[in-house]
């Protein structure tokens, strides 16, 4: 009887979850995405055991807790690509829970549940069919945030750590491990979100605002996870050889990323006196996949080579060049058609989140004087 009264109230969010995993594999069966970063490759084939010949969960770039859980599913069944897996439910599931949150925020409004669902294939459609890690860590990171904060106007009623929170702090906690950087990003997110609070509710001394437990346990749970989810990734690589690869993945990133190779004819004589001749030079240069340190190459080396090519990058342009071939490149980016449409797209999820974020449990607007 208890089973039936509990399929019978939840039956909405059972219906919705079947149709998203139908949707999951369908898009996983016959629409194949891909991965269009390198990056994702070499995460791929390391945690599947391709490179090492048994699944390996340094990776560093990812967050050791979740790389050891993807490398154990290799493990366990190394026929399915789980970390491809994980990437598209990542990027899918967000929304579900959003849908639920916004049914029971808006009396069931179907048309706001339907026009946000629109928004948000609209906005991610073509990563979900173009998987990349950074993408990703974004969307569940900001997913959870949206989620954790869409009833913050009913702080008398809701408990920021009940059950129907969870979802909220694992979408952020996956978020922190798949790209812990992506935190620092959604800081001034959070930090606006928290001073709208102390305007809206006159929290203008530290005892009012510590007495409003709330509105405080969020942040502090959210803390919480990005310095459990850092300090597990310490431990992962507080071995001297691990130290020695995250201190090489470091530089490697630095180069690949920012500064690039320099040109082996130009700096020839450099690049020998670190003993790397043309085709060592090509292998480095278009090897992504190269996660671990060349067997030809000490950590000593990849520094030289890393400060070569930081002193290359800064002595062909000035700090005032670089700024400003970076502010025309985002003007190109943000005029261009397709980039525009994407931003406005993105302009209309958030207007219609805001929607719900500024009317109050009163039916009043909070921007409103009554």
């Amino acid at each position: 009887m208890k089973i039936k009264n509990w399929i019978k109230n939840y039956s909405f969010e059972i219906v919705l979850f079947i149709i998203f995993l139908v949707f999951i594999v369908m898009i996983q069966k016959f629409l194949s995405p891909i991965y269009v970063s390198p990056d994702d490759i070499a995460f791929k084939n390391f945690l599947c055991g391709n490179k090492t010949g048994v699944p390996e969960p340094h990776l560093y770039f990812i967050q050791y807790p979740l790389s050891f859980f993807l490398a154990q599913l290799f493990q366990l069944i190394g026929s399915i690509d789980w970390y491809g897996l994980f990437l598209l439910c990542s990027m899918i599931m967000p929304l579900y829970f959003l849908i639920i949150k916004l049914k029971k925020l808006s009396d069931g409004n179907l048309g706001l549940m339907l026009i946000t669902a629109l928004s948000y294939f609209l906005l991610l459609y073509k990563n979900i069919l173009q998987l990349e890690w950074s993408v990703v860590s974004s969307v569940l990171i900001l997913s959870g945030v949206l989620y954790l904060f869409l009833d913050w106007n009913d702080h008398k009623t809701l408990s920021k750590i009940g059950i129907s929170y969870i979802p909220g702090y694992l979408m952020v906690l996956f978020g922190l491990n798949l790209r812990i950087e992506m935190f620092y990003m959604i800081m001034p997110l959070l930090f606006c979100i928290f001073l709208i609070q102390i305007i809206k509710f006159r929290l203008f001394s530290i005892k009012k605002i510590f007495d409003k437990k709330k509105i405080i346990i969020p942040y502090l749970i959210l803390c919480s996870l990005f310095g459990l989810t850092y300090t597990c990734t310490k431990i992962a690589y507080h071995g001297d050889e691990w130290k020695e690869f995250s201190q090489y993945s470091i530089y490697r990133s630095r180069i690949r990323d920012f500064y690039g190779f320099p040109q082996f004819d130009e700096y020839q004589a450099e690049y020998e006196s670190l003993g790397i001749d043309e085709l060592k030079y090509q292998m480095l240069k278009y090897d992504y996949n190269a996660l671990f340190l060349n067997e030809e190459i000490t950590i000593d080396d990849y520094e030289k080579l890393y400060h070569l090519s930081e002193k290359v990058f800064w002595s062909e342009k000035s700090l005032v060049q670089r700024i400003a071939e970076t502010l025309e490149g985002g003007y190109e980016k943000f005029t261009d058609s397709a980039y525009f449409s994407y931003n406005l797209i993105l302009i209309t999820l958030f207007l219609i989140v805001s929607f719900v974020l500024v009317y109050d449990d009163k039916k009043k607007y909070v921007f409103v004087i009554s």
